[in-house]
C-alpha cells in the first residue's frame, strides 16, 4: 500500500510535487491526533530496543521455497491469495521504483497475481537485459559452499538469546556510574547518535528490528567499556595529595 500511495502521488500531482500533498496529509493526521501518534513513536522506539531480529516463522509456512505456497489462489480462480508480513494486499500495483514520469517503464498485470515489467523504449528493455545478466553473473561468483537449511534457521532463532539493545544501555550505564572506567565518555557520541537516529526512524515509518542493527555495536561498546574498561584509580591521587600536604610544613620550616 506505502509503493502504491508512492506512485500514486506521481501520476496524480507530477514527480515535481515532491511528495508535498502526502507530506501534507501526514501533518493533518499528526496535529489532529497528536497523543496517539506519541504513542506510537514511543511505542516504535522501544520496539526497536526491545525486539529481536528474527521474529521466526509461522507453523504454516513452509520451509521449502520450491513448494507451493497453501495461501496461492486455486487454477481458474479470481481470488487473491492471503497477503503475507501482514499486509492487507498480496503486491502492490504499481511499484514506485519503477514508476516513471513518462509511464515509458511500468507493471502490466496478466491475472490477479502474475505481472511483469513494461519497456515502451526498446533501448531501455535491452539496457535492463544487460544489468539483470550481470547481476547475475555477479552473484554466480560468490563461493559456494555446503550449508545446513535447519542450522541457518537454528542460529537465526538463537538471535533470540542476544542481549536487546535497551539491556545493554542499562548495563552499561551502571557500570560506569559504579566504576567510572578512564574515557568512558568517549563512546556517549555513538551511542547518543543511534539512539536519535532510531528515534527519528520511527517518527516516520514502522518499526523494523533490523533498522536497529547497524546501532547496537555501539550499545555492545558502551557496556564493554563500563564493565571492562580501565578503571580510575583514585588512591594515588590520595596519596599524592597526603604528600604534598606533609611536605608543607617542612618548606615553611625552612
Amino acid at each position: 500500500m506505502h509503493e502504491d500511495l508512492v506512485s500514486l502521488s506521481d501520476r496524480l500531482w507530477g514527480w515535481d510535487s515532491d511528495y508535498r500533498h502526502l507530506g501534507e496529509a501526514a501533518w493533518e493526521g499528526v496535529r489532529a491526533h497528536k497523543g496517539a501518534y506519541a504513542r506510537g513513536v514511543l511505542g516504535d522506539f522501544w520496539e526497536e530496543l526491545s525486539q529481536p531480529l528474527f521474529a521466526g516463522r509461522k507453523e504454516s509456512e513452509t520451509t521449502d521455497e520450491t513448494e507451493p505456497a497453501e495461501s496461492a489462489p486455486q487454477e481458474g480462480s479470481d481470488a487473491l491469495p492471503t497477503p503475507t508480513e501482514g499486509e492487507p494486499i498480496p503486491s502492490e500495483y504499481q511499484s514506485a521504483q519503477l514508476s516513471t514520469p513518462d509511464n515509458s517503464i511500468r507493471e502490466v498485470w496478466t491475472s490477479p497475481t502474475e505481472h511483469h515489467v513494461v519497456f515502451d523504449d526498446p533501448a531501455k528493455a535491452a539496457q535492463q537485459a544487460v544489468n539483470d545478466r550481470r547481476l547475475g553473473e555477479l552473484y554466480a561468483a560468490f563461493p559456494d559452499h555446503l550449508w545446513s537449511p535447519w542450522l541457518g534457521l537454528q542460529m537465526d532463532r538463537s538471535s533470540k538469546l542476544y542481549p536487546p539493545p535497551w539491556l545493554l544501555l542499562l548495563v552499561g550505564a551502571v557500570a560506569v556510574a559504579w566504576r567510572r572506567p578512564l574515557r568512558w565518555w568517549a563512546t556517549l557520541a555513538p551511542v547518543l547518535g543511534g539512539l536519535v537516529m532510531l528515534f527519528a526512524t520511527v517518527m516516520a515509518v514502522w518499526a523494523e528490528p533490523a533498522y536497529a542493527v547497524p546501532v547496537v555495536p555501539a550499545f555492545v561498546l558502551f557496556a564493554a567499556v563500563g564493565l571492562l574498561g580501565e578503571k580510575r584509580e583514585r588512591s594515588d591521587g590520595a596519596a599524592s595529595t597526603t604528600s604534598s600536604a606533609s611536605s608543607t610544613p617542612l618548606r615553611s620550616s625552612r
